[in-house]
């Protein structure tokens, strides 16, 4: 019973340091909030941003952003609410964004004049854990000038910047329809995500900071600069996916593609992609993709891009040429790794193979140029070959081939071989 007291007295300790760690995370993100206000207007001219309304409490505090463009064209109004915590503060804001007088909610046909704003801010100096969501409910309606319309319905946007500092977003639609002339395209639960790693995040953040300084063509070369200075991961998910253009439709269910940037014996980007059931002409069909191509390729491709872009144009074909040769002394290569595609009239046809570019006796484009023909190596194994595809086989010298056979095909020292049988 003595111990009480004691426990009590422990728990009081505890319990002030919590609230007094709140009063300090308070403080600390309101001071945050003021700071990004200064800054913002301290770096640009064209938005002024006031932080207004101001109400300081323990759990929760409350603000308004209010930013008006310089011609008074573009107005925002954000009410804030600020839920303390000891590492970090979560902001929910429904924000009013109105252009040329005109609410742009409104002007998308919206059930609601304002969207929703929530972020998770850590209480660190890079935002690494931080996580902002944009998102609305019901259904936007944008309208084109030939009569093209897109419904979108409970569209839902997060950028996160995850705890190894990369980039993560993500966007997600319950449902959208396109109409376009003649064509329209629908689609239910839709989601696509895109990562920047860490090096490219701090290259960004450090781009716009110089953006909001000056305003000059400079930005937008460095921009475009930054967005091919590498390919993102990608993923990308449809539940459901109705394609129809006259008379002619096709409908595909749960179709998955991602493009994921990986380490192999050489650093490769992977492609991945399925779909469960494909109808087409009152068919179904099912099929699956997954290969590999040697990011030392897309990475010189587009490296000399971006070497245009940051020297104004300017192409130095020279070092380009010498890249080139060193690349193919080492021969990048593209993998299918598999294959698939079965359906009610097709059977389950499965393939794999490779091809490669380059040998290790090139040492300029000059020996590439003169040893052209066997530059080229690979091969390609399709197993149950279908009865759709003997008309083909056969134009290309096939003649033996039935339906049900296996072929091989190789790509030696400029011929194309197959089965054992040069084609040509």
């Amino acid at each position: 019973m003595r111990k009480t007291p004691a426990i009590i007295a422990g728990l009081a300790i505890v319990g002030a340091a919590y609230l007094g760690t709140l009063y300090v995370s308070g403080n600390k993100a309101m001071a945050r909030l003021h700071q990004w206000v200064d800054d913002a207007n301290a770096y640009q001219s064209k938005v002024h941003i006031d932080l207004q309304d101001e109400k300081k409490g323990l759990f929760t505090s409350t603000a308004t952003i209010v930013a008006v463009d310089a011609q008074g064209k573009v107005n925002i109004d954000a009410p804030l609410s600020l839920h303390h915590g000891l590492f970090s503060t979560d902001i929910d804001s429904r924000v009013a964004l109105v252009v040329n007088g005109q609410n742009v909610m409104t002007l998308a046909q919206a059930s609601d004049d304002r969207f929703l704003v929530q972020a998770h801010v850590k209480h660190n100096d890079d935002g690494r854990g931080s996580e902002m969501r944009v998102s609305t409910q019901g259904v936007l309606v944008l309208s084109g000038r030939d009569g093209d319309e897109l419904r979108v319905e409970q569209p839902d946007l997060s950028i996160c910047r995850a705890n190894d500092g990369s980039l993560i977003i993500r966007i997600h639609e319950a449902a959208y329809q396109s109409f376009q002339q003649t064509m329209v395209v629908a689609a239910v639960d839709v989601t696509n995500s895109i990562v920047y790693d860490n090096a490219w995040v701090e290259r960004a953040i450090s781009i716009i900071k110089d953006s909001l300084k000056r305003d000059s063509e400079e930005n937008a070369k460095s921009i475009a600069v930054l967005m091919l200075s590498q390919i993102p991961d990608i993923r990308s998910q449809i539940k459901k996916l109705n394609i129809k253009d006259g008379q002619l439709g096709i409908n595909l269910n749960d179709a998955k593609l991602a493009w994921i940037s990986e380490q192999d014996t050489t650093p490769v980007y992977h492609l991945t992609a399925s779909v469960q059931d494909v109808i087409a002409v009152n068919k179904h069909y099912k099929g699956a993709i997954s290969l590999k191509v040697d990011r030392r390729v897309s990475d010189l491709f587009m490296g000399a891009v971006r070497s245009v872009g940051e020297s104004s144009g300017h192409f130095n074909q020279a070092e380009y040429e010498r890249k080139l040769a060193a690349l193919l002394q080492e021969s990048p290569r593209l993998t299918l790794e598999s294959f698939s595609l079965s359906g009610d009239d097709l059977p389950s046809v499965t393939a794999d193979g490779y091809v490669s570019v380059g040998n290790a006796n090139i040492k300029s484009i000059d020996d590439a140029n003169k040893q052209l023909p066997d530059l080229l190596a690979g091969q390609l194994e399709v197993r149950n070959v279908p009865a759709q595809a003997l008309g083909l086989a056969a134009y290309a010298g096939l003649y033996n081939l039935k339906a049900g056979d296996d072929v091989k095909f190789e790509i030696s020292k400029g011929h194309l071989i197959a089965n054992g049988t040069p084609l040509f």
